[in-house]
């Protein structure tokens, strides 16, 4: 009698436990999806600090632009000077914007607001030195240039910057130790979820257990299943281990220190640190040059990563599109005179502000003018840019070597090169147009070519304005 009560109870129970491991399993669900978009939120917050720190390294080297031109300037008294002064100076309000945008912690703001003070101050002590010189001659603005106030002001730019990057690095700590705890979390939330769900069917199972041929044909089907699932599970987290420490390696323990080598490089090339000789400025501009091409291939190969991953997310805000072609062309005007190349532009007036990810605009279009400019070794690069309706287009038509028919599809494959081989005339790793097209679909727009070989190419890129501003 009371065997069979006891046999009784356990067949209650182990009626009752799939429902009550589903109620487990979904209560561990939502804990999960909580931490996920914890961990998500995290490492967003991550990436953002990454790119701060990017910025404000790309501003220091703006106002070391402005400080080179303004001296050569003041020197030979040559107006070709101007044009990097201009092009660092819009470069330096762009970046400004967009920190402005990325900074949240209060007390990084208020630095941001006085390291734009310095700048202006500074870039305001170069046009000074420039009006001197155009009014006064050489020996009154070498005067002004002597009595150190430029340096001075370069110096508590870098002190500013500096103070800036190192809370920029305690923010990154602490948020890569959230984001790191956020994944364990998720992680162990996954573990428990998955083994309520493997002790629901187990306890389902005991229903059966009168039928013990059934039960133990049914278990081993289910151990064998437990085993795939281990071992896919295994698989899975190992390949996400690797792809986490990979990408953590690459953006934190590479590229940190490549701009950093970068930009001291650029210190002591320019004779900040002290004069050089012409041995020593011809191998630091070997290390320079290199440090941007590794610092390019490794940026290329994260997005592509990320693109792929459909983990790169867009971060719509309103730009003013003219005004941020306008900048994008000028920085490449020395580029373009180096080479004897006519960079020009036609920018349609009404092009208005655009609600979009600016900064993957403004990648799009620079991949596209540099591969004109690259593959172009006489003649012109023109970039246009035109608003249809509620369409904006950019094209880029350059007289370089063109494409041949069978390669225009191809060109947008990764690590693909029109030229291959011994004959390659033209560095690059092919990453470029691929991640353009990518990024052109992420936005909700494409790229389109035309070319014939030996004559030069067209590259179009279209983008549609969000659906909200359509209707």
């Amino acid at each position: 009698m009371r065997s069979d009560r006891g046999f009784r109870s356990l067949e209650r129970w182990t009626a009752s436990a799939p429902a009550v491991g589903l109620l487990l399993v979904g209560l561990v669900a939502l804990l999960y999806h909580r931490t996920t978009s914890e961990f998500l939120a995290d490492a967003r917050s991550v990436e953002e600090a990454h790119e701060v720190e990017s910025r404000l390294g790309a501003l220091l080297r703006s106002s070391i632009d402005v400080e080179t031109a303004q001296r050569g300037y003041v020197l030979t008294g040559d107006p070709d000077f101007l044009g990097p002064l201009r092009a660092a100076e819009a470069r330096i309000a762009l970046e400004g914007e967009t920190l402005r945008a990325r900074i949240r912690d209060p007390e990084q703001r208020e630095r941001l607001d006085a390291l734009f003070e310095l700048l202006r101050h500074r870039i305001g002590i170069a046009e000074e030195t420039i009006a001197i010189r155009e009014q006064a001659g050489f020996e009154a603005a070498r005067r002004v240039i002597a009595s150190g106030e430029g340096r001075h002001a370069q110096d508590q730019l870098r002190d500013a910057v500096a103070r800036m990057e190192e809370r920029e690095a305690v923010l990154l700590d602490e948020r890569e130790a959230r984001r790191d705890e956020s994944l364990r979390l998720s992680l162990a939330l996954l573990t428990i979820g998955f083994l309520l769900a493997v002790l629901a069917i187990a306890a389902s199972l005991g229903r059966v257990r009168r039928d013990l041929r059934f039960r133990e044909e049914a278990e081993a089907g289910l151990r064998e299943a437990n085993r795939e699932l281990d071992t896919a599970k295994q698989r899975a987290e190992e390949a996400d281990r690797v792809k986490s420490a990979f990408l953590a390696a690459m953006s934190h323990e590479l590229r940190t220190p490549l701009n950093s080598i970068i930009g001291f490089t650029g210190i002591l090339h320019q004779g900040l640190a002290g004069p050089l000789n012409p041995e020593q400025e011809r191998q630091l501009g070997m290390v320079q040059a290199s440090g941007r091409h590794l610092l390019g291939l490794i940026n290329d190969v994260l997005d592509l990563s990320k693109l792929e991953a459909r983990e790169l997310a867009v971060q719509p805000e309103p730009f003013d599109v003219r005004r941020t072609l306008e900048a994008l062309v000028a920085s490449f005007a020395p580029q373009a005179e180096r080479k004897g190349i006519a960079l020009r532009s036609s920018l349609a007036p009404d092009l208005g502000v655009r609600v979009s990810d600016r900064r993957r605009f403004e990648q799009i279009v620079l991949n596209l003018v540099q591969n004109a400019i690259k593959f172009t070794e006489k003649g012109t690069v023109e970039v246009r840019a035109i608003g249809k309706d509620a369409l904006l287009e950019v094209a880029i038509t350059d007289t370089g070597i063109g494409i041949a028919p069978e390669e225009v599809e191809r060109i947008f494959a990764p690590f693909h090169q029109v030229e291959s081989g011994t004959a390659r005339r033209h560095d690059g790793t092919g990453l470029g147009l691929a991640i353009s097209r990518k990024l052109a679909a992420l936005l909700g727009g494409e790229i389109r070519v035309e070319s014939r070989k030996g004559e030069g190419s067209t590259f179009t890129f279209s983008l549609p304005a969000p659906k909200a501003e359509r209707e």
